[in-house]
């Protein structure tokens, strides 16, 4: 069972995952905060929900990678947050882009039967449909160079 609903406490570590500039958190903060979220037994479901679950009217960039860094604790066992990184490789120039491909194409061959329902649902988009393709050839033929 997952948790549903955020603590003061979560708030308080969910603001200093991020990274931008002007909130000024020091990288030992911000390792903090993810660790935080990491030691939590069970999916915090609420994470996969940023904007409602902590009053956001966005889901700043400057949160995505730490973000990731989070819920990469779940990417093995958890569709829903496979489906979250699969979100974030849409867009080489987006924050985070790097982070989820690489524990995407670490997941390997586990991922390949979202994978493709994802490419078959992404018929209409034909951007995604190719990076989804991308990602499975990279995943077929073995993952990163090490």
């Amino acid at each position: 069972m997952a948790s549903d609903s955020p603590t003061p406490q979560d708030h308080h570590w969910f603001d200093r995952l991020d990274a931008s500039y002007a909130k000024g958190y020091s990288e030992k903060e911000k390792a903090a905060a993810i660790g935080f979220f990491r030691e939590k037994e069970i999916l915090p479901t609420y994470l996969l929900r940023p904007e409602e679950a902590f009053d956001l009217s966005r889901f700043p960039k400057s949160m995505w990678v730490n973000h990731l860094k989070v819920l990469e604790k779940w990417l093995p066992t958890e569709v829903v947050v496979q489906e979250w990184f699969l979100r974030f490789i849409d867009d080489a120039n987006w924050p985070g882009y790097t982070y989820a491909w690489e524990q995407l194409v670490n997941l390997g061959s586990p991922l390949l039967p979202l994978l493709k329902t994802t490419i078959r649902k992404a018929h209409d988009n034909p951007h995604r449909k190719e990076c989804l393709l991308e990602l499975q050839k990279e995943i077929l033929k073995g993952g990163l160079p090490t």
